[in-house]
C-alpha cells in the first residue's frame, strides 16, 4: 500500500502515512537477496547531513530535479490499447505499439518525456506539465489511474491471495 497524498486531510496525516510506508520500504520489505534494504545498506539510517526546514525553500531548485529524473531510465509495457503511464498519467503512443515494450527517458532541456523502443528509436514525446515547481511541492505529480484496464489489473492482482 502507498501513501497516497491525495486522500490525507492533514499534513499530520500525510506525515504518518510517509513516514509508515518509508518504514515498510527500508526496514521490512525484502528487497535484495531477501533483506530489506536497512540490512542490505546499513549505511541508509543517516545521510550524515541535518535537514533544516529553514532552508528548504533557498535550497529548492526544479533544475535538479530535472537532472535527477534524466538520470532515470523507466521501462514501460504499452497497454492492450497503446497507452503507458508515466506517474499514473496515460500517454498515448499509438494501437501500433501495443503490448510493447518501451523505454522512457525525461529530456530535462526540453521537459519531455521522451519514448523510445528498445532498439533506442524514438517514438513519441510527451510534454511532462506534472512537472512544475508548484505541483511538485504540492505533492500532486502523480495521478491515480481510473482507466478500466487499471481497474482490471489491479482487481486481478488483489484475488491472487
Amino acid at each position: 500500500m502507498w501513501a497516497d497524498p491525495k486522500t490525507c486531510r492533514t499534513r499530520g496525516e500525510l506525515k504518518l502515512r510517509l513516514q509508515r510506508e518509508a518504514l515498510i520500504q527500508r526496514e521490512r520489505y525484502p528487497s535484495i537477496a531477501g533483506m530489506s534494504r536497512m540490512e542490505a545498506y546499513p549505511e541508509l539510517r543517516h545521510s550524515g547531513r541535518p535537514y533544516d526546514p529553514a532552508e528548504e525553500r533557498r535550497m529548492w531548485d526544479l533544475a535538479r530535479v530535472y537532472q535527477f529524473l534524466a538520470a532515470g531510465v523507466y521501462h514501460r509495457r504499452a497497454n492492450p490499447r497503446g497507452f503507458i503511464y508515466v506517474y499514473g498519467w496515460s500517454r498515448g503512443l499509438g494501437r501500433a505499439h501495443r503490448g510493447k515494450e518501451v523505454v522512457v527517458r525525461f529530456d530535462p532541456r526540453s521537459r519531455e518525456w521522451v519514448v523510445s523502443d528498445d532498439q533506442g528509436q524514438e517514438l513519441k514525446r510527451f510534454a511532462a506539465d506534472e512537472l512544475s515547481r508548484e505541483s511538485i511541492l504540492a505533492l500532486n505529480v502523480g495521478h491515480k489511474r481510473t482507466d478500466r484496464w487499471a481497474k482490471d489489473r489491479r482487481k486481478r492482482h488483489s484475488n491472487r491471495g
